[in-house]
């Protein structure tokens, strides 16, 4: 792992953000090296829409979401942002909407560069099918025991974990892409 990257997770959120913006812009070097025709998105795409950049084919767009992964050969996908542990808030877990960041927005694929440096393109349906199943099957067992805060289902592992700038809790779900159908290294 490059020195610039070791403890990413700890640095601020502003450091987070350019450094990602760097490994996104090399991402989409990549793509195109390999023949893929894509566009930036622009600020707001990126921020409200939560697209990264465009993959053009014909006349169509399609949204990617991209990931860098320096620890594992994985996806990462933020399905629960701020988890609460109140007692009210209990009764929702089972069918509450899963508003973390990666489950929302416009993009079609996500696109990942893992660990050992190999190039996945996936459907973002298909990852959040997964990890909506993932994340049900915690948050029913952390409800009967609060003391598991992780689980493996299938090809993914959802945990409880604590985010770095807000101090709060949140459910991240990596999905293992060689158990996706729609996976493909490129």
């Amino acid at each position: 792992m490059p020195q610039h990257q070791r403890g990413l997770q700890h640095k601020c959120y502003n450091t987070r953000v350019a450094l990602g913006k760097c490994e996104e812009e090399r991402i989409i070097k990549l793509l195109v090296a390999k023949g893929f025709k894509v566009e930036a998105s622009s600020r707001d795409e990126d921020m409200f829409d939560k697209v990264d950049a465009w993959l053009i084919k014909g006349d169509a767009r399609i949204g990617l979401q991209i990931k860098r992964r320096f620890t594992n050969a994985d996806i990462p996908i933020e399905a629960l942002h701020f988890f609460y542990y109140s007692g009210e808030a209990k009764k929702l877990f089972v069918d509450m909407p899963l508003d973390g960041r990666d489950m929302k927005g416009k993009a079609s694929l996500y696109v990942c560069l893992t660990k050992d440096n190999t190039l996945w393109m996936c459907s973002k349906q298909e990852l959040c099918k997964i990890a909506e199943a993932s994340v049900r099957k915690l948050l029913g067992l952390h409800l009967r025991s609060p003391s598991i805060k992780k689980v493996e289902v299938g090809c993914a592992t959802a945990q409880i974990v604590e985010d770095p700038s807000t101090k709060r809790h949140k459910v991240i779900v990596w999905i293992k892409p060689q158990g996706l159908v729609s996976s493909r290294v490129i």
